[in-house]
């Protein structure tokens, strides 16, 4: 039993839009281009590809909500799927932007990777496997699935608008500015969506309404992108740039009816920068 499930102005609200979503001419995909070529900026380009491994790590996530009873839910399913190929575009413009800002950066090329990146073979042979109990698991615990997927998708939105707010702080030139731009207007809509889609599907109380507080306090941020040392330390620049993002992030959190929570920044040695904690 889900909270708001039989609210119509909910659903509508959440239809309306998916469906501007869907119509939306969003020409993401498009080669960026320079009038002339932009100066190298290494700590821009760390950040920016930093960024573009978030955004290329959807495809993992889709998979476990694709076996689990998410995909059950064919408006969430249809979203997502659009979702995931805006942010693999979304990725692919990062990528081009930090490859711009990079040049002569032997250290930024290594670490983005030229070759095989075998972690990342490592990675996708060992989710291959994992995919087979999650599946069984997540289909024992039933609908609440839904509301933990939709809630780890809308909290790494929030993150991810701050990073990017702090990032069209430090755009070289006008036309990076502009891109950085456009990527946050599709991203607040994904987040708008998500949050919509979340006060539709979250239990109302019992085990459900545990169940999903229990998996916001395991998120953990960032997560499943593989990063390396320096898009690592470029992401926590941008994320602790502002003293007042956690508090924007916290403030949105608790508006969810989970209860008190507070994002907490940890120690510059892990790996994870961010974890949301309860509130005693």
């Amino acid at each position: 039993m889900t909270g708001a499930i039989d609210s119509d102005d909910a659903v509508r609200a959440l239809d309306a839009r998916l469906r501007a979503h869907a119509s939306a001419a969003d020409e993401i995909h498009d080669p960026i281009e320079f009038a002339t070529a932009p100066a190298a900026s290494p700590q821009f380009a760390a950040a920016v590809r930093g960024v573009a491994r978030l955004e290329r790590c959807t495809i993992p996530r889709l998979r476990r909500m694709l076996v689990s009873p998410t995909h059950l839910d064919a408006r969430l399913t249809a979203f997502f799927s659009t979702w995931a190929y805006e942010r693999y575009w979304i990725a692919d413009r990062l990528d081009q932007l930090g490859a711009a800002y990079a040049a002569g950066d032997t250290a930024a090329a290594a670490e983005s990777g030229g070759g095989v990146d075998r972690a990342a073979v490592r990675r996708d042979r060992r989710e291959r496997v994992w995919l087979l109990g999650t599946a069984i698991t997540t289909n024992l615990v039933g609908t609440p699935m839904v509301a933990v997927h939709v809630l780890q998708c809308l909290v790494d939105e929030w993150v991810l608008d701050e990073v990017y707010s702090a990032l069209a702080g430090e755009v070289p030139d006008a036309r990076s500015a502009e891109l950085i731009e456009d990527i946050r207007r599709v991203k607040a809509e994904h987040a708008e969506i998500l949050r919509l889609a979340f006060t539709l599907r979250r239990p109302a109380q019992g085990a459900g309404l545990r169940l999903v507080g229990a998996a916001l306090r395991r998120i953990s941020w960032p997560a499943e992108a593989g990063l390396g040392p320096m898009h690592i330390g470029a992401l926590r620049r941008l994320v602790a740039g502002d003293t007042a993002s956690l508090s924007r992030i916290t403030e949105r959190i608790n508006a969810l009816g989970l209860g008190e929570h507070r994002v907490a920044l940890l120690a510059p040695r892990r790996s994870t920068v961010l974890r949301i904690r309860r509130v005693k």
